[in-house]
């Protein structure tokens, strides 16, 4: 699924930390990094802004949660899913 109303020009450093932290988690990713800089190198400023990137994303992500379920209080017709989502989160932070 592609959100065309997202799609806007943005560092590459922002769409490889999405992408390695939503696919990879807190593994290791020299690979993937690695593999993309075969085709553009990265600077180093680039490299760095990846890893700051997704600890951003991982602490913006569990505080969007807990925002929704506690402050706005919102419900959500799966319950399962969320707590899966919350678990999620929180493992995401753990590998930090």
């Amino acid at each position: 699924f592609v959100d065309f109303g997202a799609m806007r020009v943005d560092s590459v450093a922002v769409d490889l930390a999405r992408l390695c932290g939503s696919f990879l988690g807190g593994s290791d990713w020299s690979t993937p990094l690695s593999d993309y800089q075969l085709k553009r190198q990265l600077s180093e400023v680039e490299r760095e802004l990846v890893d700051e990137i997704d600890i951003g994303n991982a602490l913006l992500t569990t505080v969007q949660w807990l925002d929704w379920l506690f402050l706005e209080r919102r419900e959500f017709e799966n319950v399962e899913r969320v707590r899966q989502r919350m678990e999620e989160a929180a493992e995401r932070l753990r590998q930090l």
